[in-house]
């Protein structure tokens, strides 16, 4: 009997720990989508790479093939930004209006998902 009440109390505590720890992955993919938005800040088109990297320079997508960077234009009232996904743990990049860009990333901030 001890040992089953020492299952439940530890089977009890890791299902804690693992809802907190993962109760808003969303906080980390912000976190993670303004750092990958941050080191290409830093990059230029000239800047070589590594092949099948995609990412944002000056506003425009890019993706690497054969070690160099190729643009892609973004529509005219769109820039191009790395978002903190919604659904499940991670990023994306895309083009994106810069008003649904801040308000992706202020719902992920807050743990708010998708519809808030």
């Amino acid at each position: 009997m001890k040992n089953m009440k020492t299952f439940f109390a530890i089977a009890l505590l890791l299902l804690v720990v693992f809802q907190l720890t993962d109760a808003c992955f969303q906080q980390d993919n912000a976190r993670k989508a303004a750092a990958l938005n941050k080191k290409f800040k830093g990059i230029k088109l000239t800047d070589k790479c590594v092949d099948g990297t995609f990412g944002c320079i000056g506003g425009k997508f890019v993706k690497c093939a054969f070690k160099k960077w190729v643009s892609f234009d973004c529509p005219p009232t769109e820039t191009c930004s790395f978002l903190p996904l919604v659904n499940k743990p991670g990023t994306t990049c895309t083009c994106d209006t810069p008003a649904d860009i801040a308000s992706r990333f202020k719902l992920a901030r807050e743990c708010r998902g998708k519809t808030g």
